[in-house]
């Protein structure tokens, strides 16, 4: 992913297609987890329900796709540090 975010940078002359990329990213996993709901069960536990597909989880679906969008975003920042354009 590294390199193929180094080629565009590289063929587009700039970051403006990575950036772009990136904000539908997270357009998209917005949307997706805008049906997510969070709830409380009768003994007070914590979980996650889905009103569009009616599943339900213990586990913040958030957390892992979160986690690897700010990686991304992070990762471009790095190399927006390493490769003045």
């Amino acid at each position: 992913e590294i390199v193929e975010y180094q080629r565009s940078v590289v063929r587009n002359g700039g970051f403006h297609s990575i950036e772009d990329e990136i904000a539908e990213l997270e357009e998209n996993i917005r949307r997706d987890l805008a049906d997510w709901m969070e709830l409380f069960d009768e003994h007070g536990e914590k979980f996650f329900y889905n009103r569009r597909t009616d599943d339900s989880r213990f586990d913040d679906p958030r957390m892992a796709v979160y986690h690897n969008l700010y990686a991304r975003i992070k990762m471009v920042a790095k190399m927006k540090e390493r490769m003045p354009v």
